[in-house]
């Protein structure tokens, strides 16, 4: 299913589908929303620094039976860090510390927002 969804998407680059992918037994899908367990999200903070993404959000969730009810979120989107290189490794440090603020439960799930150099460039505007 994720590879599918991957596939049909433009709203991934090639980069995140591949770290993605990495982690498809264990993602959640949702509504074509990617959803990573709180187990793995150590894990997979730490892959994103291998493919040079950095994490600019955190959406935080818990899921259950019922339905997806937010409980957090972190928002790097507006650092004032000069070069890519310094935004990459402050978004990255910053959700290793956001991950141990919520709770280790089997239903909290997180959503990460990715970003590339260039996105990052062109949002900006450097």
């Amino acid at each position: 299913m994720l590879e599918k969804l991957l596939a049909n998407s433009d709203l991934y680059s090639d980069r995140e589908k591949i770290l993605y992918s990495k982690f498809k037994d264990k993602i959640l899908i949702r509504s074509q929303t990617l959803y990573v367990p709180k187990v793995i999200c150590e894990q997979f903070i730490k892959e994103t620094q291998k493919y040079e993404l950095a994490i600019s959000g955190i959406d935080v969730f818990i899921i259950t039976d019922k339905g997806v009810k937010p409980i957090d979120i972190a928002d790097y989107s507006n650092a004032s860090d000069d070069t890519w290189e310094e935004y990459k490794n402050s978004c990255f440090k910053s959700s290793l510390e956001f991950l141990k603020l919520n709770p280790s439960n089997p239903d909290v799930y997180y959503e990460f927002i990715l970003l590339g150099q260039s996105e990052w460039e062109d949002s900006s505007k450097r």
